[in-house]
């Protein structure tokens, strides 16, 4: 009957092997069910800390949101580190007004001062073009700092005497025939020569700046590259350098120039004027795509170096 034997005295197995097929099932119906739930749609919450960062699983709105307030907390953290460096180096040239008064007072032997390597404290149009510029934006990821600083060859300070008087000229006027100090200077290892804001005049010069002799090319394209993120008196300087490689009748390609609204007309039309472009074509529109209440605006142009 059902209870019997088999040849060696046992027993079937046949209720243990219902009873685990059962639970295998149990497990597969579980397992089923849970994965429906868990891509439903429906987001994990657990129990964490008051203190914890909020984690949400499955919610990609969520985690999105969280790492875009997570990089705007990094942004913010960096833009006020570089304040607090601009605010402890006030404060630095601050103590050290009031010490050097002090000394003054008691009759101290004042301290030889440090102008970052120069023997005097630049002026005038050498301070203007070798001085950092703070960056209109504030702090650059791309550049790693909220400052620009010009190149310049560092043999240069050494011969602060003739760079001066090379630095010497009517802004936005021509430049004075200097070549001959300027070669001077070049072979005496002050190299690159800092830009200056003046046109050249007469083609054929081997001076400095951009790599290239006075009048030689015939267009200079330029595209998001010189924009807003530049402090404007450094865009002058570059202005004036492409003015100068340029030939009489050469091109300039300003092409997707980045600016606000109040700063076309304010700052950067006035800048090109000086230098003494004559527009070909000028063309300035809205950028649209971050909404038009930002009055972000593109100016493309084609601006010629005059004949005379």
């Amino acid at each position: 009957m059902g209870g019997g034997v088999d040849s060696h005295g046992h027993r079937p197995a046949r209720p243990a092997i219902r009873h685990a097929k059962l639970k295998m099932l149990f497990v597969v119906i579980a397992t089923n069910l849970v994965s429906v739930y868990l891509f439903s749609g429906a987001s994990l919450s657990l129990n964490m800390p008051a203190s914890a960062p909020s984690i949400h699983l499955w919610d990609s709105t969520a985690l999105l949101r969280d790492l875009n307030a997570t990089r705007d907390a990094l942004s913010l953290a960096r833009a006020e580190l570089a304040f607090l460096r601009g605010q402890c180096g006030t404060s630095s040239l601050l103590l050290e007004s009031v010490l050097a008064k002090l000394g003054a007072v008691h009759g101290d032997t004042p301290a030889v001062q440090d102008f970052n390597g120069w023997p005097e404290e630049p002026s005038g149009e050498l301070k203007m073009a070798i001085e950092p510029h703070r960056l209109p934006l504030g702090y650059s990821v791309n550049f790693g700092t909220d400052e620009l600083f010009p190149g310049l060859g560092f043999a240069c300070r050494n011969f602060q005497e003739e760079l001066t008087q090379y630095m010497t000229y009517n802004a936005s006027a021509e430049c004075p025939d200097d070549e001959a100090l300027a070669l001077q200077l070049m072979l005496k290892g002050c190299e690159p020569l800092p830009r200056r804001r003046c046109r050249p005049r007469s083609p054929a010069s081997l001076v400095q700046r951009l790599p290239f002799a006075d009048g030689v090319l015939d267009i200079v394209h330029s595209m998001h590259v010189l924009t807003n993120s530049v402090p404007a008196a450094v865009l002058e300087f570059a202005f004036f350098d492409i003015y100068r490689v340029l030939r009489p009748g050469g091109v300039f390609w300003l092409d997707h120039f980045f600016c606000l609204g109040p700063q076309l007309n304010a700052t950067y039309v006035p800048i090109l004027d000086r230098v003494g472009f004559r527009r070909l074509r000028w063309k300035a529109s809205r950028k649209l795509d971050l909404g038009a209440e930002r009055n972000e605006w593109y100016v493309s142009a084609l601006l010629e170096k005059p004949m005379t």
